[in-house]
């Protein structure tokens, strides 16, 4: 059955108009609003492919007489004549946009539809006097547009400003409403406001409000500077030598603003005619030349054999037979209107309302999703229903599994409807915390791509600075204070699953998330490219979340029977150990409770302590009780191995098997990529990455981590990442060519800094330039390093005072990262990860120590997130690529972690070593040691 399109704006006009449609800002908008793109042979085609999406459907929605679409000429015009600064601030076209100008050209040919330009003019001038042409004839003219330089042309009614994103008609209304004044007096305003972007003068000093109020009184430009020199007028002393003074500038504004509409040797409008879209040779070859498949499928379906000619529609339909109906909702929330309503989202409840939005979605160049489920843990979570959002304020939410007699879709039948949608290459799929739906999705075997995620987006834009939850973002951007979950399901004891929420309160609520969503991706990607953050996010970001999915999911085998045994015999050295410390103590107590322990320690043994924590009383933690412990007090050092071993058996053994996946038998970690101030990721739920590596229990753990039959574990581990990375960036000569050669940095630096030949260097030496080298790495100072190596405060000043003196380029970097954190708020990773440190002026000597250490180490640290991130995508393509049977299952901090098909080892070992220390060049090579078992602690390198 035949659906009306959504109500075209326009459509009320009594002729059918002729379309004049602003290419540059087509380009433009597909450019930021679309991920990147390329074509077999490499050439971007992003926003090629959006512009095509775009005019499609303009072309398929609209009536119309005639259609161009109009660009800037090269070189320059008129204006830059008159004054050479103008438009001088603009940047220059991103390289990668570059090539697609041609290629967009060629795709209005290929689409036949008619493009104009001339050398030397502005598409505006072109496009003003196309709609004089059809004014002077009697005709309507549209302008695809929403540039405020085309508002003074509306005002003969003949000529009218649409913008085809937002499906809105830019009309006098809004202009008075934006500017105070109507369409035929918004230049003037214009000339006196100036304009930034394209760096018009104006008056200084003479902004929106001030240049509104003064044409509303005075009317016209020229008037208001007859009364400028009138001293008698009702302007204040203030105004009148504002304008006097900058009178000049404000009559050039004019001129540069004022629309040329008399353009001479254009065709005339008499040589256009209406679009031929056609399945055409030209057509079939420019989709598959630019690798479009999915508008090649779609437009060979829709257009073959017998398309039906754009304009032979009847005029009582705004739309081709077929496209599809969505109601048009409220517009997007605009500047900080916290009290500007939501639209009333649709709750799809029948197969063709579903059918609707699917193709309208697939016509979409972008969407956003969002899963409601039963569990916040992927692998236990049901879906209860899927919002899609295909604009702003323009969502739906389909049910499928509320506790309800209200009709509801079969989930099995509308996934399999709207999969091809989420696999289109067409279309971009958004979400916030995608990863989440990614795994739920991928239990039913539905690939979604190519995709944005807008909690990555937030998190490169603006680090630790603020959170990055949904909720926050849409007040802290918006100024909406949204319906939280609470909100809709309650809390405490009486919150209830999504399952059990009403379907119009989970439509507010999951049509909300949608819509903020892609409100979010069309704020936040724009500055991607603004800050140079694109390259990081679209090359490191994105693709790991494709690679989390499949790790996550996939999970790892433990043995739960090792770790029961571990469980009761660390139960046992517990007993023993509380023994021995209650009899050093000389009487029984609570060693987990600080207080008692605090009186144990301080008062009744009567040990010294300057330390003491937030409630005043004497500090308990580690570092104090291992400072007694270096002053030779067993009872400290009793308490230390009592507390790790504590701490080991309640967070990795009982805890580790309650959390083995009854479904899989396996443990399902969960990465989070935004939890860190330098990009590491962190895990959880269980938290694999605080396992001990060097102790007898740490490596009784992993023992319990093993391979599935006939599988080995690989473990490949970058070797002293962050100490190659100081080499590179401090442009330290030894240590550079001592990593070169493959000498252990440790031993390098033993030998400069206690001037002994490198093979005089003893172990001893060796751990405490160790230390040296990571206390500096962490901006240690003195104090800090006395109490890590157990020497005088004298003694560690001399070592530092040593390293600087051997290594001046250290120095010299930990001062430039300190200044520029103090300049920009931030330091970045050499791939330009942003790490923002806060506190560097803070009145609090300990705070401000702090955040200077952390300058000085973020840099490096989140270099070395950069690289294990980049390492996992690469490995994970690599086995792809070489049909390599493994996957990867763990990432601890410098560490992958594979399983990979016995067999298939000896191959993979070496094609894996290389393609991680191949992932980034500098100065000094990477080195990753590689070890192969059959458990984690043997696979350990």
């Amino acid at each position: 059955m035949a659906r009306p399109s959504p109500k075209n704006p326009l459509i009320d006009l009594p002729d059918t108009p002729v379309y004049l449609v602003d290419g540059s800002s087509f380009i433009f908008r597909a450019f930021h609003g679309l991920p990147p793109l390329t074509r077999p042979d490499g050439t971007p085609v992003g926003a090629v492919l959006g512009f095509c999406n775009m005019l499609l459907k303009l072309v398929e929605s609209h009536r119309f007489e005639k259609m161009i679409v109009i660009f800037d000429g090269k070189g320059p015009n008129s204006r830059h004549h008159l004054y050479p600064e103008y438009k001088k601030n603009r940047k220059e076209a991103p390289q990668e946009l570059l090539p697609q100008f041609s290629i967009v050209r060629n795709a209005c040919h290929a689409l036949g539809i008619q493009v104009v330009e001339q050398e030397g003019t502005e598409a505006d001038d072109i496009i003003a006097t196309y709609a004089q042409h059809a004014l002077s004839q009697g005709t309507h003219a549209v302008i695809v547009s929403s540039d405020k330089d085309f508002f003074q042309l509306l005002s003969s009614g003949f000529v009218h400003l649409y913008d085809p994103l937002k499906n809105r008609l830019i009309d006098s209304s809004f202009i008075m409403e934006r500017f105070g004044v109507g369409p035929s007096q918004v230049l003037d305003v214009q000339s006196l406001m100036g304009d930034a972007s394209d760096n018009i003068p104006g008056v200084l000093g003479v902004g929106i409000k001030t240049a509104s109020s003064l044409i509303q009184q005075f009317h016209t430009l020229e008037a208001l500077y007859h009364a400028a020199h009138d001293p008698s007028t009702s302007l204040s002393p203030r105004q009148r030598l504002l304008l006097i003074t900058h009178q000049e500038k404000a009559f050039l504004s004019k001129k540069l603003i004022t629309l040329d509409r008399h353009v001479a040797s254009l065709p005339p409008l008499s040589d256009f005619s209406p679009p031929a879209l056609v399945w055409s040779k030209p057509l079939e070859d420019f989709l598959q030349e630019n690798g479009f498949d999915g508008l090649y499928r779609r437009l060979h379906k829709t257009l073959h054999p017998h398309p039906p000619p754009p304009c032979s529609l009847p005029e009582t339909s705004s739309a081709p037979q077929g496209a599809p109906h969505l109601p048009l909702l409220a517009g997007p929330l605009l500047g900080n209107d916290s009290d500007a309503p939501l639209p009333a989202y649709t709750l799809i409840q029948t197969a063709d309302t579903l059918e609707s939005w699917i193709h309208e979605a697939t016509r979409s160049q972008k969407i956003a999703i969002d899963l409601e489920t039963t569990s916040l843990n992927p692998r236990e979570a049901h879906i209860v229903g899927l919002a899609l959002c295909v604009g702003e304020g323009r969502a739906a939410y389909i049910p499928f599994a509320h506790k309800t007699t209200a009709p509801q879709l079969d989930l099995q039948n509308t996934l399999a409807a709207i999969t091809p949608l989420l696999s289109s290459p067409d279309v971009c799929k958004i979400g916030h915390h995608l990863k989440y739906d990614l795994l739920v999705l991928k239990k039913h075997k539905i690939d979604v791509a190519p995709f944005d995620d807008t909690l990555l987006i937030s998190y490169l834009l603006s680090g630790n600075q603020h959170p990055h939850n949904l909720n926050f973002l849409i007040h802290h951007y918006f100024n909406h204070q949204a319906l939280s979950f609470q909100d809709v399901t309650g809390k405490g004891k009486n919150q209830i699953t999504f399952d059990h929420v009403d379907l119009q309160k989970a439509c507010s609520y999951a049509g909300k998330d949608a819509d903020f969503t892609f409100r979010l991706h069309s704020l936040l990607m724009p500055r991607l490219h603004k800050e140079g953050l694109f390259s990081l996010y679209e090359q490191w970001e994105k693709p790991l979340v494709k690679v989390l999915v499949a790790m996550e999911h996939e999970g790892v085998e433990v043995d739960p029977c090792h770790l029961q045994e571990l469980s009761q015999g660390w139960e046992q050295k517990l007993d023993i150990l509380e023994k021995e410390i209650h009899q050093l103590a000389g009487l029984s107590f609570n060693i987990a409770s600080p207080q008692q322990l605090a009186h144990v320690l301080f008062e009744v043994k009567g040990l010294a302590s300057s330390k003491k924590g937030k409630s005043g009383a004497k500090s308990t933690k580690a570092t104090v009780l291992e400072g007694l412990a270096l002053q030779g007090h067993d009872l400290a050092q009793k308490i230390l191995q009592w507390r790790q071993l504590s701490k080991l058996k309640n967070t990795y053994t009982a805890p580790l098997i309650q959390q083995i996946s009854p479904e899989t038998k396996r443990l399902h970690t969960t990465y989070i990529m935004t939890g860190t101030s330098t990009g590491r990721l962190a895990s959880a739920h269980p938290n694999l990455q605080n396992i001990p590596i060097r102790t007898e229990q740490g490596h009784q753990i992993r023992q319990a981590f093993v391979p599935r039959t006939g599988f080995l574990f690989v473990s490949l581990d970058y070797s002293q990442i962050e100490l190659r990375i100081l080499a590179h960036v401090g442009e330290i000569a030894s240590l550079q060519q001592a990593l070169c050669n493959g000498i252990d940095i440790h031993t390098q630096t033993a030998s400069d800094i206690f001037h002994v030949p490198l093979q005089h260097v003893t172990h001893d030496l060796r751990r405490q330039a160790k230390t040296i080298n990571f206390g500096i790495i962490y901006g240690m100072g003195a104090y800090g390093l006395s109490q890590k190596l157990n020497v005088s405060h004298q003694e560690a000043t001399f070592y530092i005072k040593t390293y600087f003196q051997r290594y001046p380029g250290i120095k010299s970097y930990m001062e430039k990262s300190v200044q520029n954190a103090l300049r920009q708020g931030f330091v970045t990773s050499l791939f330009g990860r942003r790490c923002y440190i806060p506190g560097l002026r803070s009145k609090v000597h300990a705070l401000q120590s702090a955040a200077k250490r952390q300058a000085i180490n973020a840099p490096i640290q989140g270099t070395a997130a950069d690289i294990i991130k980049k390492a996992m995508a690469d490995v994970s393509n690599a086995l792809i690529k070489h049909d390599i049977p493994g996957f990867v299952l763990l990432q601890v901090h410098d560490e992958l972690l594979l399983e990979i098909k016995e067999e298939a080892v000896p191959q993979a070992l070496p094609l894996l070593v290389q393609t991680m220390e191949e992932v980034a060049t500098l100065r000094v090579p990477f080195k990753v040691h590689c070890a192969v078992g059959n458990n984690w602690y043997q696979a350990h390198p």
